[in-house]
């Protein structure tokens, strides 16, 4: 009887001594066990901000916000993705960069600007700077010898982050028809970018600049939506942390040189801009 007490006591220790050696490893990520949120630490792979939420995201429009993704996806399937293959097909890779440099070069006043409210002189003036070299030796922005000569690299800044940065939360989430993911705080900012952007006043070119930036990215939507096991949830959660990350972010954008294609549209622009953040900075599991 004691021989036995003595060998069950020992498998004991055993074991609690195997699990006190796992729970001594650094924890990579916890789970909340229904929301898809996550949580990194010590991931140095990961950007500073990116997937610190801990908690369920309140949505109590979900059920509006789960039909209009549903009909961006159809949107994106049927219109958005076979034109952009087509634009593709037609357009060679480098006229598509002179349209991508163009309709960013429209987009100055939104960047300068709001560098200005951030407090981002230095910012602002390489905006500044940026457009006089661009709109004159870039002819008119279809080129970008101001990131590729003089190493001027854009910033991206919008009325979202500025509110961001002046401490105001984002609010509820929106997925607009459209538009695809947003927020309250980000829904108000748009109005403000929509604005300052000069291509606001140009017919048509916001149609362009959508086919046009879906022309580099197509593959990433369809990646996101093989990899997360709740599509709605998972693309919710990119952007509120890729929102996050820009706001907490500052500094210079990679130039389309550096990447060999323009970076995907950031904000509430449709479907591809979370989704490629969901492919840059892909968590260790995916999206529940």
């Amino acid at each position: 009887m004691t021989r036995r007490r003595c060998t069950c006591l020992l498998i004991s220790l055993t074991v609690l001594a195997a699990a006190g050696c796992v729970s001594a490893r650094p924890a990579r990520m916890s789970w909340s066990s229904w929301s898809g949120s996550f949580q990194f630490a010590g991931d140095e792979s990961q950007p500073p901000g990116f997937g610190t939420v801990t908690g369920p995201t309140p949505d109590p429009l979900e059920p509006m916000n789960r039909v209009f993704f549903q009909v961006n996806d159809r949107v994106y399937f049927w219109v958005l993705k076979p034109v952009a293959k087509g634009w593709r097909w037609v357009v060679p890779r480098r006229g598509r960069r002179w349209v991508s440099n163009f309709t960013t070069h429209l987009a100055t006043p939104v960047r300068l600007v709001n560098c200005a409210l951030q407090g981002q002189f230095e910012g602002a003036g390489v905006e500044l700077a940026r457009f006089g070299v661009n709109t004159t030796i870039g002819v008119l922005g279809f080129g970008d010898p101001a990131a590729e000569w003089w190493g001027m690299r854009r910033r991206n800044e919008d009325f979202g982050q500025t509110l961001g940065v002046y401490g105001i939360g984002p609010g509820l989430p929106i997925h607009w028809p459209l538009l695809g993911p947003s927020n309250l705080r980000d829904t108000v900012g748009l109005a403000g970018d929509v604005l300052l952007d000069i291509g606001t006043y140009v017919p048509g070119i916001s149609i362009i600049e959508r086919v046009n930036n879906t022309s580099f990215h197509i593959g990433e939507y369809e990646d996101f939506k093989r990899n997360a096991l709740a599509p709605y949830v998972g693309l919710r959660e990119a952007y509120l942390d890729q929102r996050r990350f820009l706001i907490e972010q500052r500094g210079p954008v990679p130039s389309a040189e550096e990447t060999d294609r323009p970076p995907a549209p950031l904000g509430s622009v449709f479907l591809t801009s979370p989704a490629a953040w969901y492919r840059t900075y892909r968590p260790a599991v995916q999206y529940r």
